[in-house]
């Protein structure tokens, strides 16, 4: 519950922030990292971790391309679906963001 309370914490600073990307950017990395604590997977949190720097200055640009919205409303899907501890939905709504986000890279160039 305290791990679900941060996700939503993190995501209401989220939609408060916009439309301030810079602000949107950290924030998104940061629902990102309290995601990775909630799993208590380690390994993934190192990973995260390693490459922290670059997803900030990445999330930067693509929320000024694309829009906060967007992001917005996977980490909502995401969150609703781990509120309801459904792990099997977390992981469709997690793929389908990172997909989109990825979608955005390739169009870009990046």
């Amino acid at each position: 519950d305290d791990e679900i309370a941060e996700l939503q914490r993190v995501l209401d600073a989220y939609d408060a922030a916009a439309p301030d990307t810079d602000r949107c950017a950290e924030l998104d990395i940061e629902f990102h990292r309290a995601l990775v604590r909630a799993s208590h997977n380690d390994l993934f949190g190192l990973v995260l971790a390693s490459v922290d720097e670059l997803l900030v200055k990445s999330r930067k640009a693509a929320l000024k391309r694309s829009g906060v919205q967007q992001a917005a409303d996977s980490h909502r899907r995401i969150l609703e679906a781990v509120k309801r501890r459904r792990p099997a939905e977390a992981m469709t709504a997690m793929d389908e963001h990172l997909a989109i986000t990825r979608e955005h890279l390739v169009r870009d160039g990046r």
